[in-house]
């Protein structure tokens, strides 16, 4: 059987018209509610280790546990990973390297090199006073326990400054 080479070309060009139309509708769907980046730091080393790429929820609401991409509130052109430990309407603390939210020791695990536990007229990483933390903010800290710079230094920070949710590593 023979077929019209025009009906061919035709058939070819309706595949790339429409391979054409998934893509960028895939590549606008993942710019406006997704986005990709690459780990620079190790402030959330072992679960996110620098050089790793990770891909983030821009519409999805932070949560306790969650992996954050955030706006530096120190220096606008920097943003930091860093985890979810508590969101508006609670307080923070720590004593001895132990996580208090609410005055309820936290179920979070940090990554912690460094046996020392340094006292709070020192630095705030080991031992903090009480913290609040207020609606629309959230307070952060990074996995990674004596490296990471977080919201134990820079207190609370608005939930307008995270970027978006980590749900992807590679």
């Amino acid at each position: 059987m023979y077929k019209d080479p025009d009906s061919l070309n035709g058939s070819i060009f309706s595949k790339i018209v429409f391979l054409t139309t998934g893509l960028c509708i895939g590549f606008l769907i993942t710019v406006i509610f997704f986005g990709a980046y690459r780990v620079s730091d190790k402030n959330m080393s072992p679960v996110l280790e620098p050089g790793d790429y990770i891909f983030i929820n821009r519409y999805k609401s932070a949560s306790v546990g969650d992996v954050v991409l955030v706006k530096s509130p120190v220096q606008e052109d920097r943003f930091y990973l860093s985890r979810v430990v508590a969101v508006g309407e609670s307080s923070v603390r720590i004593e001895k390297k132990v996580l208090y939210v609410n005055d309820a020791p936290s179920d979070i695990k940090f990554y912690s090199k460094d046996s020392r536990v340094l006292p709070g007229e020192k630095t705030e990483r080991d031992n903090m006073s009480h913290k609040p933390v207020s609606k629309d903010t959230v307070f952060i800290i990074g996995d990674n326990w004596d490296y990471s710079y977080d919201s134990r230094y820079f207190g609370p920070i608005s939930t307008e400054n995270i970027k978006g949710v980590v749900f992807l590593k590679i």
